[in-house]
């Protein structure tokens, strides 16, 4: 399952179609284990914020933040440490609309109706970029 996943991730950081939108690269620990996790997640742009939110309800990557919020984030221009922040209420909800509107008509019409993939209700984040210390 690992080799397929990889593989589909390393598909879509090269081919960049309109349904891929802005990748980035985030790096956090196991909630459980604390080994490093990278998963490929999808940036979207609103307000001059980047923000990511995963596309089903109890994504591990999500768990792995609200355990351990310091990650890496890797948007292929720049590698840079950072603070996740879970966010909810109107700026969720206003993300997940523009992801939705990001995707064609009928594939965001089905998801919507779908009720699973990018429901209501679901928590964004934003990384807050941390200061090195001299």
């Amino acid at each position: 399952m690992r080799a397929a996943r990889t593989a589909v991730d390393e598909l879509a950081i090269r081919t960049e179609t309109g349904l891929v939108g802005r990748l980035l690269l985030l790096t956090a620990e196991g909630h459980r284990t604390s080994f490093p996790r990278t998963v490929v997640l999808t940036g979207v742009d609103l307000d001059g914020e980047t923000y990511v939110l995963p596309w089903l309800p109890g994504t591990n990557w999500l768990r792995n933040l609200r355990a351990n919020p310091e990650v890496v984030v890797d948007d292929r221009i720049s590698v840079r440490r950072a603070h996740a922040e879970i966010i909810d209420g109107e700026t969720a909800e206003a993300v997940r609309k523009r992801a939705l509107s990001a995707l064609p008509g009928p594939l965001a019409s089905m998801i919507e109706a779908s009720g699973v993939a990018l429901r209501k209700g679901t928590p964004v984040v934003r990384f807050e970029a941390l200061i090195a210390k001299p």
